[in-house]
């Protein structure tokens, strides 16, 4: 089926699947006033798990893209849990 001796499709899978993790953050994040707060979840935990498959498929291949996938996994964390709304104290 895959070849995965083949970096070049694990390169790839790895920048499509950090791209969707971000633009899932954001989905996520912007989205939680909406009715569609449910999808744009759901859509962040689907891109996190994918996120830390490719990484770890790339550990596991000693690819050197591992290392943005890491990083990748730590700024999703970061960005869906940090808060942007006004606290009671500057209102």
């Amino acid at each position: 089926m895959f070849n995965f001796s083949d970096s070049a499709w694990l390169i790839g899978l790895a920048i499509l699947f950090q791209l969707v993790g971000f633009v899932s953050v954001a989905v996520a994040r912007f989205g939680e006033q909406s009715r569609r707060r449910r999808t744009g979840q759901a859509l962040f935990f689907l891109s996190l798990v994918a996120v830390g498959v490719v990484t770890m498929l790339a550990l596991a291949h000693t690819h050197d893209a591992w290392l943005p996938s890491g990083a990748s996994l730590s700024l999703m964390a970061v960005g869906v849990t940090l808060d942007t709304r006004p606290s009671d104290a500057d209102c």
